[in-house]
């Protein structure tokens, strides 16, 4: 299992997960890092076009705010985030 994030994700929120120990991660295998999703399918052994079509999926429903596969974004509290999170970002 990986946890696939951009580089503005990371910056803002996993830095402080690795606390320094960033190299020691990426040695250990613990952390990949690649300029595209091409590459970084080929970093972590998943076949290329298949890592391209999650991506976009996950991104559409990001666009839309509804994800899809596991329902969030469809309550009136999810919502309410969505909102909240929209304004702030302003």
């Amino acid at each position: 299992m990986w946890l696939i994030s951009d580089a503005r994700h990371a910056r803002r929120y996993l830095n402080t997960a690795h606390l320094g120990r960033k190299k020691e991660w990426v040695r250990a295998g613990l952390l990949a890092e690649a300029p595209s999703p091409h590459g970084l399918a080929e970093e972590i052994g998943v076949e290329p076009g298949r890592l391209a079509a999650t991506v976009e999926r996950f991104n559409g429903f990001a666009r839309t705010g509804v994800d899809e596969d596991f329902g969030r974004g469809r309550t009136v509290y999810d919502f309410g985030y969505r909102a909240a999170r929209h304004a702030a970002a302003r």
